[in-house]
């Protein structure tokens, strides 16, 4: 095989390595942004907890247990995400594990963790920036979405038939 032969078969396979890897557009930044508002979730949480400043109207058993399931639960979602995205993920659109029950699963796990740790601290300030940062996410699936369509076009949309749960399943 010639010089020029070989330059022009590597090409081709550049080119298609590059058609098969994401997009190099940028990714939407609004759920990224979201999760900076896990710090005044925890600034609400120690205030809480150190100086007793604004906290939910019940007991700290109850709070702790009703908290520790459901930032549990969170902590469960996302490891488990994050195992699934680190070993399997390489461009491709994943459709299984965790992602066979509901389209953001990473999503719903740290919303999970940031409602359960408002309520395990008994914290209002935190609870409200839970709020807000169920909002930011909402918004941030938004452009995701858009961008999903675009990376992987029919095959995200079928997915998206398949798994009708943005975050919560039956729910949203």
């Amino acid at each position: 095989m010639s010089k020029s032969e070989e330059k022009k078969k590597e090409k081709e396979v550049r080119k298609e390595v590059k058609r098969r890897l994401p997009l190099k557009e940028k990714e939407p930044r609004t759920a990224f942004l979201s999760s900076f508002l896990m710090l005044p979730v925890m600034v609400g949480c120690i205030l809480s907890h150190f100086f007793g400043l604004l906290q939910l109207p019940f007991s700290e058993i109850v709070s702790w247990v009703i908290g520790g399931i459901i930032s549990f639960t969170g902590l469960l979602v996302v490891v488990k995400w994050l195992i699934l995205w680190g070993k399997e993920y390489q461009g491709q659109l994943i459709t299984y594990g965790v992602f066979q029950y509901v389209q953001h699963p990473h999503y719903l796990g740290s919303i999970l963790l940031m409602f359960g740790l408002s309520i395990f601290f008994r914290s209002i300030v935190a609870l409200l920036f839970s709020f807000l940062f169920v909002f930011l996410i909402a918004k941030g699936i938004e452009e995701e979405e858009k961008y999903l369509i675009k990376q992987y076009d029919n095959a995200y949309r079928e997915y998206v038939k398949s798994v009708r749960w943005k975050l919560i399943p039956k729910v949203w």
